[in-house]
């Protein structure tokens, strides 16, 4: 439904709060699921909220990524009411007029593609991989206001107006690729950034030319 610092929409279910990946701490790879998920500390909430642990009442599982998951709550189905012995019921008749067309299907238009950005930004979450092999990736916080975080996310420049950590090439996004935390208890992403290439410089005249 959402990854940390997300809103998970789960209007008839219940959120489940805990461990995203299976390895690792933090975490890295192959997400869990539902179930995978139960098997370490986890909190629930019922409706839609969202993923932090502001809104479930504290930290489930301290030093991982953690995501939401919406578990649709089981309804059971209302008993048939009982048929009196003295009903009878109707042998239900044939149709006997004319057969409709059938209702044709509807014919849906393609988009064309979305051509590719120039720039690479919001390369990826807390926790997930950048792939940036011919830029720099700069970690730091991930939303405009609050804290950890929510709404709507910062762009490179704003990302830089707090503290933030650099590297070169593709990495995890995480606080250990990048040395350390630079801004805790803050939700954070990664952007690739193109490094610009400068122009050579021209070559020198000889003196008899």
């Amino acid at each position: 439904c959402a990854n940390e610092g997300g809103y998970c929409d789960c209007p008839n279910g219940e959120v489940v709060y805990g461990r995203r990946f299976k390895t690792g701490q933090p975490g890295y790879g192959v997400e869990t699921t539902l179930s995978e998920l139960k098997e370490t500390s986890f909190a629930t909430r019922r409706g839609s909220w969202h993923c932090d642990y502001f809104a479930f009442g504290g930290d489930p599982l301290p030093n991982f990524f953690k995501k939401c998951i919406c578990s649709p709550l089981s309804t059971p189905e209302p008993a048939p009411e009982p048929t009196p012995p003295w009903a009878t019921v109707a042998p239900t008749p044939r149709p006997t007029g004319p057969t409709s067309e059938p209702t044709p299907l509807p014919t849906y238009l393609t988009s064309s593609p979305i051509p590719s950005p120039t720039t690479v930004q919001g390369c990826a979450n807390e926790g997930e991989y950048c792939d940036c092999p011919n830029g720099e990736v700069v970690y730091g916080r991930r939303f405009k206001t609050g804290q950890p975080g929510y709404g709507v996310e910062t762009t490179l420049s704003e990302l830089k107006e707090t503290s933030f950590a650099t590297r070169r090439g593709s990495w995890h996004c995480d606080y250990f690729a990048f040395g350390g935390d630079p801004l805790p208890n803050f939700f954070k992403k990664c952007i690739c950034s193109p490094l610009s290439t400068p122009e050579p410089a021209p070559e020198p005249t000889p003196p008899w030319a």
